[in-house]
């Protein structure tokens, strides 16, 4: 998660970084979006949005 923050410059590139952990949390069997939210600070990195698979990218 922490290259792929790094990566993201331009409000495009977080777009596509939104759809890409959406479709990722999709995938997940049983995925608990509660659960997920405490990742971004595990990672040390902060993002902008909820990693949901009902996410608004």
């Amino acid at each position: 998660m922490h290259s792929l923050h790094s990566a993201a410059r331009t409000m495009p590139d977080w777009h596509t970084v939104c759809g890409c952990l959406k479709s990722l949390a999709a995938q997940i069997p049983n995925f608990k979006p509660g659960l997920s939210s405490s990742l971004p600070g595990k990672c040390c990195v902060n993002i902008p949005y909820p990693i949901s698979t009902t996410t608004d990218c």
